[in-house]
């Protein structure tokens, strides 16, 4: 039963973590294209 739970715990926080990469990965992108043409322009 325990097993079973924490298994399911487990997969709950890799989906969650998932979601969370999808939404961020691209604003991260986003801010490191936009600190590289900031370097290039000082």
């Amino acid at each position: 039963m325990l097993g079973g739970s924490l298994m399911n715990a487990f997969m709950d926080f890799l989906s969650f973590i998932g979601e969370w990469l999808l939404y961020t990965f691209p604003f991260y992108q986003g801010c490191l294209e936009i600190m590289e043409q900031v370097s290039e322009l000082n």
